[in-house]
């Protein structure tokens, strides 16, 4: 007992670790309105105060009788969030409207994108989400001419005005997700980690690790993990080692039009949230209560979320 109690009154081990996310860039589109609807045309102007070093952000619409309103900063908009919210409407062909947000500060091999989204249509619709290379990201083609530019993509198919299926790009093919959690005319959020790295990595959540192995990701509903442990694999043939540097949401194949996603909230890195050290560690340990089977131990917190005690009679750790 006595080497116990000098192993805790020694003890260093009382750390505070917390969740950091490296540089992460958010934009909640504002409070203006606009839209931008010109036939096979670019705006990289729609979008006023974007992040600094969060690159270009840029809308592009379909061919001519197929974009229909194409894009629209709505304030008040759904019941998504507050403020301004950004509505794409599906194209009827696959002379898709996109979003696009790419070429920001320092790309890696790795990434995370986090939005808030909610969809629907009262037809046909294939409404797709993307992280890739910036050449997805500024496409003028749709999501299925630029499996080789993602690294993971999802799409949500409307048949009827049901989600019929929620399908992924896996090496190749095409994956149908069971159990996705994605809903119609329901306010969601959904993220997306990545690792086009030679080497498998981890990221945190919730104070959890999770691995992607090389060149896969992880897509997360409402909190929840829908792929399974180490991440789905790659799309179809982007090289590990190519940088991440783009992010994309393609609405298209839209019967009249009728397809609808709205995004909010946009959250994206270039790096994925990690576990470390806090700057402030736990201190004045003290003892009390002192007896041959136990012993109380206190200290005051430092600046992370979590604790953690390690002690033994050796007094070496």
């Amino acid at each position: 007992m006595r080497n116990l109690f000098r192993a805790l009154i020694c003890l260093v081990g009382v750390l505070m670790l917390t969740e950091i996310q490296a540089q992460p860039w958010t934009y909640d589109f504002g409070t203006g309105t606009g839209s931008y609807a010109t036939a096979s045309g670019v705006s990289t102007t729609l979008f006023t105060g974007t992040p600094s070093g969060g690159g270009t952000y840029r809308v592009r619409c379909a061919t001519t009788g197929n974009l229909g309103t194409g894009f629209v900063l709505a304030n008040p908009g759904t019941t998504l969030g507050t403020g301004t919210e950004l509505q794409i409407n599906a194209s009827i062909t696959s002379s898709t409207n996109i979003f696009g947000v790419y070429d920001w500060t320092s790309p890696s091999t790795v990434g995370y994108y986090k939005m808030k989204v909610r969809t629907t249509a009262t037809a046909t619709a294939q409404l797709a989400f993307a992280i890739g290379t910036n050449t997805a990201a500024s496409a003028t083609t749709g999501y299925t001419n630029n499996y080789a530019n993602h690294l993971g993509v999802f799409w949500i198919a409307y048949t009827g005005g049901a989600i019929s299926s929620v399908n992924r790009r896996n090496a190749g093919a095409t994956t149908a997700i069971t159990g996705s959690g994605l809903a119609k005319d329901t306010d969601q959020i959904i993220e997306v980690y990545a690792n086009n790295g030679a080497s498998s990595t981890t990221y945190s959540k919730g104070g959890t690790s999770y691995t992607l192995l090389t060149q896969t990701w992880d897509l997360w509903v409402d909190g929840i993990k829908v792929s399974p442990a180490n991440g789905w694999a790659k799309a179809a043939s982007l090289a590990a080692g190519t940088n991440l540097s783009g992010i994309a949401v393609y609405a298209e194949t839209s019967s009249t039009n009728n397809g609808f996603v709205y995004i909010d909230d946009l959250e994206y890195s270039n790096s994925l949230p990690a576990c470390t050290a806090p700057t402030t560690q736990a201190s004045s340990v003290t003892s009390a209560n002192i007896t041959t089977s136990g012993l109380d131990v206190n200290w005051t917190n430092g600046s992370g979320a979590g604790r953690v005690v390690k002690m033994n009679t050796s007094n070496s750790f």
